[in-house]
């Protein structure tokens, strides 16, 4: 999800006619940050670039509040005003009133939605997705929801509560997401 080492890979999707998402890994250093983001925006002067994701989780992992996402997210903007420009958070980061903004400055709403890390069972876990997407789509504004991230560990030690990790239970997530989809 970095794009100042994913420059060829964007590059060569986009020369196999496809479409293109591509990110700057954000976090509360500066300098990195801003290297991320001046990347993204020559990628996206390059004609490379179809959507532009300006950091992935950053207010659950990355030290930065939803004011300096935004700004981020304004600079790209300005620089490059005819792609649309989005950031991948959390359901449970998007839903928190103080975040509000993140969904005005973005063209599309991203989100990451994971039953399995919030301990539900496999049982639940569809009912969750949709009900965390729905209320995703009944904040956004009219705005487009994607889903940015989703799935279910196949195997570990990371059994979360009822969420327990295996190969059965991937495969059942990942079909009734799709099949919902």
């Amino acid at each position: 999800f970095a794009c100042y080492n994913g420059g060829e890979a964007i590059r060569y999707a986009k020369s196999l006619g496809m479409t293109t998402v591509a990110g700057a890994w954000m976090d509360s250093r500066v300098g990195p940050s801003r290297a991320e983001l001046n990347c993204l925006i020559a990628l996206a002067k390059e004609g490379v670039v179809d959507v532009a994701s300006v950091g992935s989780e950053v207010i659950t992992w990355n030290g930065l509040s939803a004011s300096q996402i935004v700004s981020y997210i304004q600079e790209f903007r300005a620089a490059v005003p005819t792609i649309p420009v989005t950031t991948a958070i959390k359901h449970e980061a998007i839903i928190l009133p103080e975040n509000s903004a993140i969904i005005d400055a973005v063209d599309i709403v991203y989100v990451n939605i994971y039953p399995f890390w919030s301990g539900y069972s496999i049982d639940a876990a569809l009912s969750v997705f949709i009900q965390e997407y729905e209320m995703i789509k009944a904040i956004s504004g009219g705005k487009d929801v994607w889903i940015s991230e989703t799935g279910w560990p196949s195997d570990g030690s990371c059994a979360n509560g009822a969420a327990v990790p295996n190969a059965i239970n991937q495969e059942r997530y990942l079909r009734e997401v799709l099949e919902w989809c």
